[in-house]
């Protein structure tokens, strides 16, 4: 009969040729007896093997690498357990990241230390990684008031991220059931997101919310949540994000009551100032006249830009249209209605046929601002104006407005350009923030150039709406 046992021998080189890591035997004193390797595991040794045999741990190490190695062959020997231990070596292969285990040899007369040694390089940087993107998904939700949150709604278990939690202003350690984060939400709010949640979980039609909440604190806030139904490894979940928008509902609040009052309460009162204006202008004695027609004259101005205030209110408001508008119908439209209402004005125009994305009132309301702007503020009685429209590029139009009056001062071209104002540095009026406003919204850019007495040009330049794949220009030009 065959015996079929195998040999330790043999069964002691296999496991050795499967082993990615070398075994290294030790004494008590540090002195390597054996070191046993493949191909795969010699090149994460100090040195090359068949020199290690004879010599210490402090001829081969650095002596404060060595006193810590020869720290766990003591606490092996003296404990008689496995010690584990990291460390961070420079080998054949390079820099490298090691988990090493140390155990007494078994059979030993308990002098004998047996090691082996994991390359765990690749673990180390993809734990390095995670901790990385963690603490800037930390940073990003602080700095932009932000937080996430996931449900599962199979386990009933929701998530919140730490930024979730700063907004609710709950320990680090919080951990909501889905009932307790509704209660969160102010009493008047819940049912709507209530009713999204469920559509959502049910039907996976995604929300989007501005909700107020009461936080742990007793802070009112504003935020934006939205939610998606999403499904991960067969669980269905809803994973969702929040912003603290109290800064921009607060804003828009205060925004909204000014417009009103500018809009109805003031606009009302001004009526009034005129109609009584006009009742007692006819018994002023002649002195006074020139006063009272400065009276009537600042009424009418702020009558003038509460109007102007209403219809950028209602375009802004109107909902978005993709075009293609053409801007020369636009125009054309406009120079006509102009040069009835000025008819001592001469208004040139040199149009192209060109169509640019966006909303017809937008820009019928952009360019009869610029066109306005430019008869009436004139030092003759009789403005000159120029309309142009160009393609600097074939992804781009040009729409410039030229006019022969004084020049827009310094201050209001700064203003512009810089798309700010200060306590120090105000434009006069709205007319061109409202352009500069229509312009930003419809992804183009406005420049003005004055030359000094020769009048102010105001060029407004946008994207084309459509260029043919061949390169072919749409374009049929008019010159008045």
């Amino acid at each position: 009969m065959t015996d079929s046992r195998i040999s330790p021998e043999t069964t002691l080189e296999g496991i050795l040729r499967t082993l990615s890591a070398p075994v290294i035997v030790l004494n008590e004193n540090g002195e390597f007896l054996e070191v046993l390797t493949n191909s795969r595991s010699g090149n994460l040794l100090y040195d090359d093997p068949s020199e290690l045999v004879g010599e210490d741990l402090f001829d081969v190490f650095p002596e404060e690498r060595a006193a810590e190695f020869q720290a766990v062959v003591d606490r092996t020997l003296e404990t008689g357990q496995v010690q584990e231990y990291r460390y961070q070596l420079a080998v054949k292969s390079g820099v490298r990241h090691f988990l090493g285990h140390a155990a007494p040899l078994p059979g030993d007369d308990g002098s004998k230390v047996v090691c082996i040694v994991e390359d765990v390089t690749e673990r180390v940087e993809i734990e390095s990684e995670r901790e990385r993107k963690e603490d800037h998904l930390v940073r990003t939700e602080t700095l932009a008031q932000t937080g996430g949150w996931e449900y599962v709604p199979s386990t009933e278990t929701l998530r919140w991220t730490d930024g979730t939690r700063r907004i609710f202003d709950v320990p680090e350690d919080y951990v909501p059931t889905i009932s307790e984060a509704f209660e969160f939400y102010h009493p008047a709010d819940r049912k709507t997101l209530r009713e999204a949640f469920d559509e959502c979980l049910e039907s996976g039609r995604p929300y989007s919310l501005d909700l107020r909440i009461l936080t742990e604190a007793g802070r009112q806030r504003w935020v934006e949540t939205r939610c998606e139904r999403t499904r991960e490894d067969g669980t269905t979940k809803l994973i969702g994000v929040m912003q603290d928008v109290t800064k921009r509902k607060t804003d828009e609040q205060r925004l909204m009551v000014l417009n009103r009052v500018l809009r109805h309460n003031l606009r009302n009162e001004l009526n009034a100032v005129r109609g009584y204006a006009d009742i007692v202008g006819d018994q002023l004695a002649d002195e006074s006249q020139e006063h009272f027609d400065g009276l009537v004259a600042s009424a009418d101005r702020l009558l003038s830009l509460a109007d102007k205030l209403r219809r950028f209110k209602a375009v802004i408001e109107a909902d978005d249209t993709t075009g293609p508008v053409s801007v020369e119908s636009v125009l054309e439209s406009l120079c006509d209605e102009y040069r009835e209402a000025y008819p001592d004005a001469t208004i040139r125009t040199d149009l192209l046929d060109v169509a640019v994305p966006g909303k017809e009132h937008a820009l019928k309301v952009m360019f009869e601002e610029l066109l306005e702007n430019a008869l009436e503020h004139t030092d003759g009685p009789n403005p000159d104006v120029t309309v142009t429209v160009s393609r600097p590029t074939d992804q781009r139009v040009a729409v410039s407005i030229a006019d022969d009056g004084p020049g827009l001062p310094e201050i209001e071209r700064q203003v512009i350009r810089d798309g700010e104002e200060t306590a120090l540095l105000h434009s006069e009026g709205m007319g061109l923030w409202i352009v500069n406003w229509f312009v930003t919204k419809l992804s183009g850019s406005i420049q003005v150039t004055t030359a000094e007495g020769d009048g102010t040009t105001v060029t407004i330049t946008l994207p084309v709406a459509n260029v043919r794949a061949t390169g072919e220009e749409i374009t049929s030009q008019h010159r008045n």
